[in-house]
C-alpha cells in the first residue's frame, strides 16, 4: 500500500460577501480524486444573535482505493475573525491548528482515524465561530453559507442555515431552500444536495428595504419651438413603494404608460435650460409581502413583450433553434452567463455599441450589461415567454463584481439593466440580472433583490430614449440605504364641484381628485351616492391610478329636482384606493341648491331665449301674411 504521510485531501473553502466557499482536493500521488473517494456532508451554520456564526462541519469519507487515505484536513477561511475551532473523529478530539494567511484563516486538522482500505468509512466533525458573520445594508441582513466544491465524488450532501428571527422576515433566498421553517425563536432554512449545482447560498433577512435616490436631471432645448421632455420616476409595483419627498419644479403633466411606467411632463422653451431635481425613497419587500395587487395583463400587452425588436431578433433562424433547445427560462439563463463575457472596458469607452441578440449568439463576444439582457430577452421570448427589460438603481460596492454601465443608447454609468419575465402559474414577473450573475458567481435568477429598485420597464426600444437625461453627467443619480423611518402616508383633497344646477337641465358635477404627497394611491373606485337627484351612470366608477402630486377631475351627470321651487339634495362620494398594500377610504359629502326652472338665473335666460326665437319663428311668417 502506498502511504501518504502529509496530505492525500485538502478542502480549501474561502468567504466573501460576494463569494461563496469553495474547496478541491488534492492529492501527493493518487491523482485521481473522483475515482478514489467518496463523500457526503452535513453541514449547520448557526447564526447568534451577537451576528457570529458557528459552524459545524460533519463529513463521511468512503475510500475506494487499496493505496490511498486521508490523514489531514484543512479548511481556508478569507476573514482573520475565526476563533474556538476545533474537532474530533471516532476515536476522539482531533488537533486543529489555526493560521492566518493574508486575510485567510486556514484550520488544519490532522485525523486520528486514517481511511485506510477499500470501503472504509472514516467520519470527522470540524466546528469553529466566525465573528461579524452577519453583514448588515440597510435594513436587510444578510447571511452566505458556501457550497463545497471537490474533486471527489459527493453522494450526500445537507446543509442548514439556523437564523434568530430577531434578523426579521426571511426577504428572499438565492436558491430556493428544500424547506423552511420556524422553530421557537429560529429560522431554519435546508438545502439538499441540488444546491452544488450553484455558487453557494446568500439568504437575506428584514421586512423590507428602503434606498434613497436624488435625481439631477439637465433638461436643455436647442430648438426653436417649445420641446416636451418626458422624464421617468420610480413606479410603484407590487414589490416597491416609492414616496417623492422633494420635486422641483413641478411637472406640466403626470402619466402611466401601458407598462406601469410613471411619467412626468416638463416643457421647456425655445433656447432654455431647466434642471430637475427629485428625491425620494423606495421601499422594497421580500418573496412573502406586496404592496399592491399586480398589475393585471390583458392577452395583448403580454403578447406585445414576445414580439421582435430591433436588438431583440426573436424570429432569428438561431435565436429559434437555441430557444428550442434550453426550453425553460433557467437553463437560458445559465446558457447566457456561459457564453457571454464581460466586457471590463465597457465602461471606460464611449464607442461601445448596442450589438443585438443575433449577433451575440452568433460570436459569443464581449457584452456589456445591455448586451446580457438583449440575448436574455431574445432567447425568452422565442420560447414563449412575455419578457421585458428594467432600467433601475442598483447599488454595488464593487464594480470588478457588480458593474454599473448600460451601452449606447444610454452609455449610462448610473443605470443598470435586468430582465424580468412573465411566469404565468405564478401570475407575477421574476427578476433575472444575467450580467451580475456572471460577474459575481452568485444566481441571479428568479428572486427579489434588496440591492435595486426599477426605474424603467421597456420592451427593449420604446421610452428608452427617455433616460438619456439621466446619462448626461456622473451626478444625475445618488442613491444609498437608509435606515431612517419615513411617512408614507398619503394625503389626497377630495373636492366636489356643482355648476349652478337647475332643475329640468342636465346636472353637472365633478369629482376633484388632488393628490398633495409623494406616494401614489392604487385601486381607486369611488362610490357615488345621490339624494333627491338621479343619476346619470354608474354608481360605481373605477380611476385606477392617482400618481404623486396629480390631479384628476371626474365629470358626473345627474338630474333632478323641483322645476317650480328651489329644492336640495345631497351629493356624496367615497374614495376607496390602496397605499402601500394599506386601505384607504375618503369620504366627502356636499349639500347641492337647485334652482327651480323658473326662477331666473343663466339658464332659464337662455332657455327663455331659444323659446322667444322658436315662437317668433313660428309666428312670424303668419304675421307677414295677415299684412299682406
Amino acid at each position: 500500500m502506498k502511504r501518504i504521510l502529509s496530505i492525500c485531501l485538502i478542502f480549501v473553502f474561502s468567504f466573501s460577501v460576494a463569494f461563496p466557499f469553495f474547496s478541491k482536493a488534492f492529492s501527493a500521488d493518487c491523482s485521481r480524486p473522483a475515482d478514489l473517494f467518496s463523500s457526503s456532508y452535513n453541514i449547520r451554520f448557526d447564526v447568534q444573535t451577537d451576528k457570529s456564526v458557528i459552524v459545524e462541519q460533519k463529513v463521511d469519507l468512503k475510500n475506494l482505493s487499496k493505496e490511498c487515505f486521508v490523514s489531514e484536513y484543512s479548511v481556508a477561511v478569507n476573514t482573520t475573525k475565526v476563533k474556538n475551532a476545533s474537532g474530533e473523529d471516532s476515536i476522539g478530539p482531533i488537533s486543529v491548528k489555526a493560521e492566518n494567511k493574508d486575510s485567510s484563516t486556514v484550520l488544519t486538522a490532522n485525523l486520528n482515524d486514517e481511511v485506510i482500505g477499500v470501503g472504509k468509512m472514516a467520519s470527522f466533525k470540524l466546528g469553529y465561530t466566525i465573528e461579524n458573520f452577519v453583514q448588515k445594508n440597510g435594513l436587510i441582513w444578510s447571511v452566505v453559507a458556501p457550497m463545497v466544491v471537490t474533486s471527489e465524488k459527493i453522494t450526500d450532501y445537507n446543509l442548514v442555515i439556523s437564523a434568530p428571527a430577531s434578523l426579521g422576515d426571511v426577504f428572499s433566498v438565492l436558491p430556493s431552500p428544500k424547506s423552511q421553517s420556524k422553530t421557537g425563536d429560529k429560522i431554519i432554512l435546508e438545502f439538499g444536495k441540488e444546491v452544488l449545482n450553484g455558487q453557494g447560498i446568500l439568504a437575506s433577512f428584514g421586512t423590507y428595504q428602503q434606498i434613497n435616490f436624488k435625481f439631477k436631471i439637465p433638461l436643455k432645448n436647442s430648438q426653436f419651438l417649445t420641446k416636451n421632455f418626458f422624464i421617468p420616476v420610480p413606479p410603484d409595483t407590487e414589490k416597491q413603494q416609492v414616496l417623492i419627498n422633494k420635486i422641483d419644479p413641478k411637472p406640466t403633466k403626470t402619466t402611466m404608460d401601458s407598462l406601469g411606467n410613471y411619467i412626468f411632463q416638463y416643457s421647456v422653451g425655445p433656447g432654455r435650460y431647466q434642471e430637475v431635481n427629485i428625491e425620494g425613497i423606495v421601499r422594497v419587500v421580500g418573496e412573502s409581502k406586496q404592496f399592491n395587487p399586480a398589475k393585471v395583463f390583458s392577452s395583448e400587452e403580454l403578447y406585445n413583450l414576445k414580439k421582435e425588436s430591433e436588438f431583440v431578433q426573436v424570429q432569428d433562424r438561431l435565436i429559434q433553434e437555441k430557444a428550442k433547445e434550453l426550453k425553460s427560462p433557467r437553463d437560458i439563463y445559465n446558457f447566457v452567463i456561459s457564453h457571454l463575457s464581460y466586457d471590463t472596458n465597457a465602461g471606460k469607452s464611449s464607442k461601445i455599441e448596442r450589438t443585438g441578440a443575433k449577433v451575440l449568439l452568433q460570436k459569443g463576444m464581449y457584452a456589456s450589461n445591455l448586451d446580457y439582457v438583449d440575448l436574455l430577452t431574445a432567447l425568452l421570448r422565442a420560447a414563449g415567454y412575455p419578457t421585458r427589460e428594467v432600467f433601475g438603481v442598483a447599488i454595488s460596492n464593487d464594480a470588478s463584481l457588480k458593474p454599473l454601465f448600460v451601452g449606447k443608447p444610454l452609455r449610462s454609468e448610473n443605470l443598470h439593466v435586468w430582465a424580468q419575465f412573465y411566469d404565468s402559474k405564478k401570475k407575477t414577473w421574476l427578476d433575472i440580472d444575467p450580467t451580475w450573475g456572471d460577474t459575481s458567481g452568485a444566481d441571479y435568477y428568479g428572486k427579489i433583490l434588496p440591492d435595486r429598485f426599477s426605474l424603467f420597464f421597456s420592451d427593449s426600444v420604446v421610452g428608452v430614449d427617455n433616460l438619456k437625461n439621466f446619462s448626461i453627467t456622473n451626478q444625475s443619480i445618488k442613491s444609498s440605504y437608509s435606515e431612517k423611518n419615513y411617512n408614507f402616508n398619503p394625503k389626497v383633497d377630495v373636492i366636489l364641484n356643482t355648476n349652478h344646477p337647475v332643475s329640468g337641465f342636465p346636472i353637472d358635477l365633478e369629482v376633484v381628485l388632488d393628490n398633495k404627497s409623494g406616494v401614489a394611491i392604487t385601486d381607486i373606485q369611488l362610490n357615488l351616492e345621490l339624494q333627491k337627484l338621479s343619476l346619470l351612470g354608474d354608481k360605481k366608477v373605477s380611476v385606477g391610478v392617482l400618481l404623486p402630486l396629480e390631479k384628476k377631475i371626474i365629470k358626473i351627470k345627474a338630474r333632478g329636482g323641483d322645476i317650480f321651487k328651489s329644492s336640495e339634495a345631497v351629493f356624496k362620494v367615497v374614495l376607496e384606493g390602496s397605499a402601500g398594500g394599506s386601505n384607504l377610504e375618503i369620504s366627502k359629502e356636499n349639500d347641492i341648491k337647485i334652482a327651480s326652472l323658473f326662477s331666473f338665473g343663466p339658464r332659464q335666460a337662455f332657455l327663455i331665449s331659444i323659446i322667444v326665437l322658436l315662437v317668433f319663428g313660428v309666428l312670424a311668417p303668419r304675421f307677414l301674411k295677415i299684412r299682406e
